[in-house]
């Protein structure tokens, strides 16, 4: 019996230490909020806008922990970038917590932002109490709006890329979870500063182009996000606690099995 009982134990123990680790959390987390979870996934953002990124093109990007939520205009993608400089490396040169958007209206100004460093020259001309802190590549008379700049002086240093359609922000540090919220807020303070809303005044010409609803670009940029993650089918996500549950209850049941055969025959010899 005091075997049965110290397996018992250490069961227990071990289904704690499991329900307690970054998975299971952020498990928990897409399940309160209604979020998608995915374990890895290949890119965090469409086939179209990781080829024009170019926060990706430097080392091997492996994305862990994603979490996708659904927001008006935007899909956002909060996860971690695990960056090896070989597809034969086992540890990463760096791992940091990075969020993405891929909106599904409107559009970005295309432009590079990254912390300067000493050797780098000025590509493109910025608040002299930024110049010293970053360095910006864009097309010629782009300037950052006046929100952004005042956001970049008040946060952390961080890297700020955008595409036509998507948005990369990185603060080069790992989160924690009660982080994971803050950081997502601030990129979607950047998201309101820096999209440029469609301009519905245009006067059109010709046909009209037919006009898709926002409930079907959602689908679309959804659509493309599943098929640029398809490591972890949800369904199977989903029911992997049933599974290890099944396994320890058949676990324990054959401790009690082999206790009370013991106690019935060994030990009555």
């Amino acid at each position: 019996m005091t075997y049965l009982l110290i397996c018992i134990f250490l069961l227990v123990i071990l289904m704690l230490v499991a329900s307690n680790t970054r998975a299971a959390k952020l498990k928990r987390m897409a399940r309160t909020l209604n979020l998608r979870y995915d374990n890895q996934v290949d890119s965090v953002l469409s086939p179209d806008s990781s080829a024009q990124a170019q926060f990706f093109k430097q080392g091997l990007h492996q994305f862990y922990h994603v979490l996708t939520f659904r927001d008006p205009g935007s899909f956002v993608r909060v996860c971690e970038d695990r960056i090896f400089s070989s597809p034969l490396d086992k540890k990463p040169l760096q791992a940091y917590t990075l969020v993405t958007a891929e909106l599904t209206k409107d559009t970005f100004p295309s432009f590079v932002l990254k912390p300067r460093k000493s050797e780098q020259a000025d590509s493109h001309p910025l608040p002299a109490d930024l110049a010293t802190r970053y360095t910006l590549s864009a097309p010629e008379g782009f300037s950052l709006p006046s929100m952004v700049i005042s956001f970049l002086k008040a946060h952390p240093l961080c890297y700020v890329e955008c595409t036509e359609t998507a948005l990369i922000y990185c603060e080069f540090s790992n989160a924690s979870m009660e982080q994971l919220q803050p950081l997502r807020f601030r990129a979607l303070q950047l998201i309101k500063d820096l999209v440029k809303k469609e301009d519905v005044k245009q006067v059109e010409e010709g046909t009209p182009k037919p006009q898709l609803t926002d409930e079907q670009l959602q689908a679309q940029i959804l659509l493309k996000l599943q098929t640029a993650s398809p490591r972890t089918p949800r369904a199977t996500a989903s029911n992997t606690h049933y599974i290890y549950g099944l396994i320890l209850l058949v676990f324990l049941s054959a401790m009690m099995f082999l206790t009370w055969y013991a106690l019935h025959n060994w030990v009555a010899k």
